[in-house]
Formats: structure tokens, C-alpha cells, sequence
């Protein structure tokens, strides 16, 4: 009886794992060429909103070594010293205005259709 429980057992799980590997591959075969957009159409709308670069800023900051004093017994001492530390700061570039407002003069105003 036990044998045959195993015998079953083995086969359900052969048969689950062949239908999880083929589940997926009708989705695969709805995949088109014409489906994939072009690069400015992946653009998003942050895209535009966030422009700027990563700028490298170089600041001195303190830090602490560790260092033996010599004796007949070594005494660990701390002693601070300055080294450049690279950090990453985020500039921010003034993207243009959007082509709308490049005629308007004044203060900004939006004309409704009547």
C-alpha cells in the first residue's frame, strides 16, 4: 500500500511541475513585435520633471584612527585626521518651458474656449 501511495504521489508531482513549466507559454506566443514602443513612447512624464545630473562634491571630514603608544605596555590612543570624503549631491537643471508658454507675455494665463 505504501509502494503505491509513492507510486501516486511521484506521478502528481511529475504532472504539476509539467503543467507550472507550460503554463506560461501561450502568454509567450501572444508576444508581438508591433506590441513593443518605441523608445520616446517609454519616456515617462518624470522623465521631464527631474532633470539634472549627479555632481560630485569633495568635502574634508574628521576621522578617527586607532594608534599604539609605544611602552613596555601598548596603550591604544585616538588620534583624528582629516581626509577628503566624495559625496553625491543631486543639480537640478532648469528644463525649458513647455512649448505653450513660449508666445504668452505676462503673467500666466490660460484662455478658455467659449
Amino acid at each position: 500500500m505504501l509502494k503505491i501511495c509513492r507510486i501516486l504521489l511521484f506521478i502528481l508531482v511529475v504532472f504539476a511541475l509539467y503543467r507550472f513549466v507550460y503554463s506560461y507559454e501561450p502568454i509567450q506566443r501572444t508576444i508581438k513585435i508591433s506590441d513593443v514602443k518605441d523608445e520616446k513612447e517609454r519616456e515617462s512624464f518624470e522623465h521631464y520633471l527631474y532633470q539634472g545630473y549627479w555632481k560630485n562634491k569633495q568635502i574634508w571630514a574628521p576621522q578617527w584612527i586607532e594608534t599604539w603608544r609605544e611602552g613596555k605596555i601598548h596603550v591604544p590612543t585616538w588620534k583624528r585626521i582629516w581626509a577628503l570624503k566624495t559625496i553625491q549631491e543631486w543639480e537640478k537643471e532648469l528644463a525649458p518651458p513647455p512649448a505653450w508658454l513660449n508666445n504668452v507675455r505676462g503673467p500666466l494665463a490660460v484662455e478658455l474656449p467659449h
